[in-house]
């Protein structure tokens, strides 16, 4: 058996597990590898089996079309990982449409009752349906010319609500997607896992990521009636749900910091406070807007170029600067003419480095002349900036909060003011 060393953690290979909305960041990251199902998974087995699937079929599997990926390689996987399965199980009220490639089941003996059921009572006993794909093929993507039912996100979700099963999987071979009922289906949420990459890493240890997914027995509820899966999801959601109530109360200490900041010297009078604190839920807003659009993909941090000017870059920055207890100028506006360029460069959009204009009036200089000649020194910014940041010491996940939350925060600093 391949053990942790104790108080050891196995090392997070980012770039072959990807978290495309539907964990919590921290918990897939910090609190999984610590659960013990997960640090005493015995793959030595599953690693000695792939491997020697992997060498044998690597020059052979190019070109190769959706049956014989299967073939040759998807379906030695799912035995690998414990499933035994039936391929393209009849749908009758699903007429018009192909079936699920495979309905997964956690023993034969629940095949073997299934096969003797029709329609969608032969996927009660399966514990999740899944579909294949010619190998490497983009997952993302629709065929030139195709129709939408051969979109494979699309697919794999429509197979899901139709079967009534929790789980659903996703693979060209190389990529391994696993979806959730409960997850955020119309955003394609899932995790996703590059098993050749952790094939390839030198590390059979970094199989217990595709295991604590994929394999059958994480995907089969226990004596509780919920799967190793299920838990991650219900752990991950009330980490999140924990972030983002502290996430609240952060963001209320920040506010007043903002505002006193853009009042400057001026006069406290009612007047002011009160368009210093409308305009500091405007700059909040704009940083909750990024930091949301950095974590969902609809900023582009993966362009090195645009990354430079992130909040991404940023709030890295930043932490360092506070863990070492740096104090900030009550002179300088450096934060704020960070924050300043990056909001033009999404006001306006920027070819160069990947950011289309948003038009949404909210980073518009002209639709809030207010902020015309004022600024937030470092040493009010500063810690505003890493309220809304870190809470505890670790970043907030904007990508596991959702608009509804992000709005609540808005709406609830609606009801408050300012006062001397």
């Amino acid at each position: 058996m391949t053990e942790l060393d104790e108080g050891a953690q196995l090392a997070f290979p980012a770039t072959a597990v990807r978290n495309r909305g539907l964990l919590s960041e921290h918990f897939l990251m910090d609190r999984l590898p610590l659960w013990p199902e997960f640090q005493s998974a015995d793959v030595a087995g599953l690693h000695q089996r792939l491997e020697a699937l992997w060498s044998a079929e690597q020059a052979t599997l190019d070109g190769r079309n959706e049956a014989q990926t299967e073939d040759r390689f998807i379906q030695p996987v799912l035995q690998a990982l414990g499933f035994s399965y039936t391929v393209q199980a009849d749908l009758k009220f699903a007429t018009g449409r192909r079936q699920p490639d495979y309905a997964l089941f956690a023993s034969d003996e629940h095949r073997e009752t299934a096969d003797h059921l029709e329609g969608e009572a032969r996927y009660e006993h399966a514990v999740a349906v899944a579909d294949a794909k010619r190998w490497d093929r983009p997952l993302d993507d629709r065929s030139p010319g195709s129709s939408g039912t051969a979109d494979p996100v699309a697919q794999i979700i429509n197979y899901l609500l139709i079967t009534e099963r929790e789980w659903g999987g996703l693979t060209n071979g190389r990529l391994w997607r696993l979806y959730a009922a409960r997850g955020r289906l119309t955003e394609g949420a899932c995790l996703e896992i590059d098993l050749i990459q952790l094939l390839e890493s030198g590390d059979p240890a970094d199989l217990r990521w595709f295991m604590a997914f994929f394999g059958a027995e994480a995907l089969t509820p226990g004596h509780d009636g919920t799967a190793l899966v299920g838990r991650a999801l219900d752990e991950s959601r009330a980490n999140a749900v924990q972030v983002g109530d502290a996430l609240e109360r952060q963001v209320f200490n920040a506010v007043p910091l903002i505002a006193e900041g853009l009042l400057g010297e001026e006069s406290r009078t009612d007047e002011a406070l009160a368009a210093a604190f409308d305009h500091a839920l405007v700059l909040l807003y704009r940083l909750l807007f990024c930091l949301y659009a950095e974590a969902r993909g609809l900023l582009p941090l993966g362009n090195t170029h645009y990354r430079g000017y992130s909040l991404h870059h940023q709030k890295t920055e930043l932490a360092k600067d506070v863990e070492r207890e740096r104090v900030f100028s009550a002179r300088s506006e450096d934060l704020y003419n960070d924050l300043r360029g990056l909001f033009r460069i999404v006001d306006k959009g920027d070819d160069g480095l990947g950011v289309t204009e948003y038009n949404g009036g909210l980073f518009s200089a002209g639709k809030h002349p207010y902020f015309t000649g004022r600024g937030v020194p470092d040493r009010l910014l500063a810690p505003a900036l890493d309220l809304l940041y870190r809470v505890d010491g670790d970043f907030v996940d904007y990508q596991d909060l959702s608009v509804r939350h992000l709005g609540t925060i808005y709406e609830r600093l609606l009801d408050f003011h300012l006062a001397e």
